[in-house]
């Protein structure tokens, strides 16, 4: 596809083992070290790889299934007595992200929300979409997650939230822009959970 260079390649694959073993191993490290946690500490833009499952390319790539994460949390719940469902949660809204889809098969191209759709004739804000896109805005958490996201080839789903908000609510910027430099950075790049 050809959507990165060699060296943004190179960075991103040293992040990340696509195997269905590290996909286990991975899932493993988070249900035995951080699912406890993942409640107070997933919206930390801290912690990727420390508190985060960063599982989601994993499942994307059918690596890994949510059957199987769902079974590891629930185990973890009954043999530890810890509380699993804030991560259940977010393992639902990917699936929920898919039902959209089915119901809403434009909205990767077409806001579902007419109030969201930006008018026509707007003037260019090249500049603007280049420094958040390059991680340059001047707000740090946006700045770090766009540069997290050209590092590692992933953001943490609430630091997406974030990053896209700041884009379409404080710079008033078409959230097609955003969501296309989601799908050719993302290495868990999803139409149904992007858009």
């Amino acid at each position: 596809l050809n959507l990165c260079s060699d060296a943004d390649y190179d960075r991103i694959l040293a992040h990340w083992a696509p195997s269905e073993i590290e996909a286990r191993q991975r899932m493993n490290r988070f249900v035995h070290s951080a699912l406890e946690n993942f409640k107070t500490n997933n919206v930390r833009a801290d912690l990727l790889g420390k508190e985060s499952s960063t599982l989601s390319p994993y499942l994307y790539w059918g690596l890994l299934s949510p059957r199987v994460v769902y079974t590891a949390a629930k185990s973890a719940a009954v043999e530890w007595g810890i509380d699993v469902e804030p991560f259940l949660q977010r393992l639902l809204t990917r699936d929920m992200a898919y039902l959209h889809l089915r119901i809403f098969p434009d909205m990767a191209r077409k806001s579902i929300k007419a109030s969201d759709e930006t008018p026509t004739g707007e003037p260019s804000k090249e500049v603007l979409v280049n420094a958040w896109k390059t991680g340059r805005t001047g707000y740090p958490l946006v700045d770090a997650g766009l540069v997290e996201l050209r590092t590692t080839g992933f953001m943490s789903p609430p630091l997406r939230e974030v990053t896209a908000s700041f884009l379409t609510r404080f710079c008033r910027v078409d959230w097609r822009v955003g969501f296309r430099h989601f799908q050719e950075h993302l290495v868990d790049a999803d139409e149904a959970i992007g858009a």
